[in-house]
């Protein structure tokens, strides 16, 4: 494997590790949100 097919790699994983944080936290502020408003 070349550099650059690996710095492509790395930044696909990374990018999807951020969508995966993403979703995660607007789920966790949707629970939270909803807990407020009972």
């Amino acid at each position: 494997m070349d550099a650059k097919s690996l710095l492509i790699a790395l930044i696909v994983h990374f990018k999807n590790s951020i969508i995966l944080i993403i979703n995660k936290t607007m789920r966790l502020i949707t629970k939270l949100n909803c807990a407020e408003a009972k």
